[in-house]
């Protein structure tokens, strides 16, 4: 169990997601005993592991960085509201026309976290919210498709 908790990739898988057959070739390895995959997922959910789906966290994601924002910048921004200011988020974002969507094995309540580069065709769009200082909820606005990247063709919203 100490093996799986390190990670695949400390145990020389080329990503961090854990397969039944990845967890059969590591009991493989170190016990010199061959499962089945179905038998190894039995006994990974014997020990408290359930297939679940990784959350995407950029690698270029800093976390502290987002916590300190979130405990110091957020708390003027709301308190500018109270006077009369509007607040407004706006998010670019690419969608992938490909998903790769992958379970992996994890204990039960422990969400895995994957960490990767997107090399893929996308879409990319702009939306967002804004809150009025009289208003009780927020309002969303879709900003419509900024263009479309498919391979080396883009095209921009002006030609679509």
């Amino acid at each position: 169990m100490k093996l799986l908790l390190k990670g695949a990739m400390a145990n020389g898988f080329s990503t961090e997601l854990w397969t039944a057959r990845r967890v059969g070739t590591l009991i493989q390895q170190h016990c010199r005993v061959q499962f089945h995959r179905s038998h190894v997922a039995r006994l990974l959910h014997e020990l408290g592991f359930s297939c679940q789906k990784p959350e995407r966290r950029a690698l270029k994601c800093d976390e502290r960085k987002i916590e300190e924002w979130k405990r110091t910048r957020w708390p003027q921004v709301k308190k500018r509201c109270a006077v009369g200011c509007h607040i407004v988020f706006a998010d670019e974002s690419g969608f992938m026309m490909i998903p790769s969507v992958r379970c992996t094995w994890a204990p039960v309540g422990q969400t895995p976290i994957v960490r990767h580069y997107y090399r893929r065709d996308r879409i990319s769009a702009i939306a967002g919210c804004r809150r009025a200082p009289s208003a009780s909820s927020w309002d969303s606005t879709f900003g419509g498709i900024r263009s479309i990247s498919l391979g080396r063709k883009s095209m921009t919203s002006s030609g679509i």
